[in-house]
């Protein structure tokens, strides 16, 4: 299956002709697709699953989360060990063999197929990679849920999702009210600016709620001026920060 020459391949018409040696000298040995010990796997493209294949390599990359994924146990029915070669018909499991090949495989480049296949992906669809990463990070923290070991069950809580606070003050009796919100990621704005820091500090600029976008406040029982602002309450051990290259205009 390495030759392209093979009989059994579309290759039958070469051998029909005049044998061309130095065209076989040059078919790819099996052994150009083993990997260079230390050095890293590939994941092969499946058509438009670049965004994918993404963010695969940079959680294979985050220690504690692929730690953590080594330690998942599928239940019975979800997977099986006791067969020669591990069968995993479950997300987290196809996940788990994904990360163990590429720290362990002797291949070049591995094919995500089954994973992809187990998320029920079009292969041929590209999708918003922000969109997949909030939604594959919900969707594993669920079905990790009931996992017996504390340090699977919460790596996604620790290690990619936060808090911060929506802190509403009216400016007439002070009343502050807080309004939590949890995050994977946080949304940055780049227009106009050069540096990472002029992002986050317009991200955490304090607003004004005046005229028809008046605060309610509980206290005054009615529509008053205040200020709005976003507070920190907790971090990620891995923060992701989304810039907003895209802007509406109408």
């Amino acid at each position: 299956k390495w030759n392209p020459n093979c009989l059994v391949g579309l290759g039958e018409h070469t051998w029909s002709g005049e044998f061309d040696e130095e065209s076989f000298s040059s078919t790819d040995h099996p052994d150009g697709e083993r990997r260079v010990q230390d050095s890293f796997v590939g994941l092969k493209n499946l058509g438009a699953t670049c965004y994918v294949n993404t963010f695969l390599q940079l959680w294979f990359h985050n220690r504690p989360f692929r730690q953590a994924l080594f330690l998942y146990q599928p239940g019975p029915q979800l997977g099986s060990a006791t067969q020669e070669v591990f069968q995993a018909n479950d997300v987290c499991g196809q996940l788990q063999l994904l990360f163990a090949l590429l720290q362990e495989g002797c291949h070049q480049c591995l094919d995500p197929s089954p994973f992809v296949s187990a998320l029920g992906l079009d292969t041929g669809l590209q999708q918003d990679a922000q969109e997949f990463c909030k939604l594959f990070l919900s969707l594993l923290e669920s079905k990790l849920t009931h996992q017996p070991n504390e340090i699977v069950r919460n790596v996604i809580s620790k290690e990619f999702s936060g808090i911060y606070a929506y802190i509403t003050t009216c400016r007439r009796c002070g009343l502050r009210s807080s309004r939590p919100s949890r995050f994977f990621e946080l949304d940055l704005n780049i227009q106009g600016h050069q540096q990472l820091s002029d992002s986050l500090q317009e991200f955490f600029k304090e607003e004004s709620l005046e005229g028809e976008n008046s605060y309610f406040c509980d206290h005054c029982q009615k529509k008053q001026s205040a200020s709005r602002r976003i507070e920190l309450i907790r971090l990620p051990q891995t923060l992701s920060l989304q810039l907003l290259r895209f802007v509406f205009d109408r």
